[in-house]
């Protein structure tokens, strides 16, 4: 399944928007930084303990965790601001 293909931009109120690009960092499992430049990249999940955060059992679960990096262009010097950005993750099992 893929989404619709969007500019990353950050935004701050005045000001021109600034392109930069953005990467997960899958933790668990642990895998390479990875960057994101399709609408359709592909991440593999783990089949591993974990517990519930609602019960606080343990089960076997398919787990992607990591984090979301963005990076600007060397020499890109943002004014100071406050920046908003929306990034859409969809999980399909397959």
């Amino acid at each position: 399944m893929a989404g619709n293909a969007t500019s990353f931009t950050l935004q701050s109120a005045g000001a021109s928007p600034i392109a930069y690009s953005v990467v997960f960092d899958p933790t668990a499992p642990n895998a390479a930084a990875t960057h994101i430049a399709s609408s359709s990249t592909e991440f593999v999940s783990a089949y591993l303990p974990t517990t519930s955060p609602i019960d606080g059992s343990s089960t076997d679960a398919n787990i992607l965790e990591g984090e979301i990096r963005i990076f600007v262009a060397p020499g890109t010097y943002p004014v100071s601001g406050t920046y908003t950005s929306t990034i859409y993750c969809i999980l399909t099992q397959t």
